[in-house]
């Protein structure tokens, strides 16, 4: 007899493992980072136990606050019926995964208003669990574009570039001056929300230095430094009126190549 109940208590044990599907969801601990027009994947894994049938099982994503379906799956399919629309034609599972307990969305063309915390569902017919990750955004900036503007005294170095999030700049003087009250920087944000950065340097023509300046975007370790160098040419050039003219040299490095733009003034 007591064989018979330990046989009944192990066909029940045994059954139980069977039919539990689904039990402990997980996501990343630390914020996903979602770069500007690429896709990313948002991970999410599932215990399951082998042998299980996954025709019961439902996968939902959707935004932990607003509540906004990201993508569905069940019946063995996807079901996008109540998908919010700015999602539409933008997500995708990995079905063949789903057996590796493998629930991740890949999420196209990323942008600034993708920004937020999202919920990762997964559900059986006997047990359910959920997670929260955080996704974040960013942008490399563009190769800065350099603008030389010329004043009476004075020559512009204007630097410009666009990117996301906002940018940490610097300018550096070889002479090891404090050259703060010679520069202004502005940030603005375009109708897609990355940031226009323009960063002005001005001198005066008759100072001979070299400068750098540098932009650093953390939120996905990029840094750009362009370096140029102002040197004037003693000699005096003549025009056509017999007036003397000053000519100014002026050396730009450029990913490891050097630029030679000759001002005269």
């Amino acid at each position: 007899m007591k064989n018979c109940k330990t046989l009944q208590h192990f066909i029940l044990l045994t059954a139980v493992l069977l039919y539990i599907a689904v039990s402990e969801v997980k996501v990343p601990e630390s914020s996903v980072t979602g770069i500007h027009g690429q896709y990313v994947v948002l991970c999410c894994s599932f215990s399951i136990n082998k042998g299980t049938s996954l025709e019961d099982l439902v996968i939902t994503w959707q935004t932990a606050y607003s509540k906004e379906v990201v993508h569905s799956f069940y019946y063995g399919k996807n079901q996008l019926e109540r998908q919010n629309l700015r999602f539409f034609n933008r997500t995708s599972l990995y079905p063949s995964e789903f057996k590796h307990g493998n629930a991740s969305l890949k999420l196209e063309g990323v942008s600034p208003e993708d920004v937020g915390k999202y919920i990762c569902f997964v559900s059986s017919s006997y047990e359910s669990g959920q997670a929260m990750l955080n996704l974040s955004f960013a942008a490399f900036f563009t190769t800065p574009e350099l603008v030389i503007e010329l004043q009476a005294h004075t020559m512009t170095f204007i630097y410009l570039s666009k990117g996301y999030p906002k940018p940490e700049i610097e300018w550096h003087s070889s002479e090891k001056e404090n050259i703060s009250n010679l520069i202004w920087t502005s940030f603005q944000q375009s109708e897609n929300s990355l940031y226009q950065v323009t960063s002005a340097l001005t001198v005066q023509k008759h100072y001979n230095a070299t400068y750098s300046f540098t932009l650093r975007n953390k939120s996905v370790n990029q840094t750009i430094t362009n370096v140029f160098s102002l040197l004037p040419d003693k000699n005096l050039h003549h025009n056509h009126a017999g007036s003397h003219r000053a000519r100014w040299i002026v050396i730009i490095s450029l990913n490891a190549v050097l630029l030679v733009i000759i001002i005269m003034l």
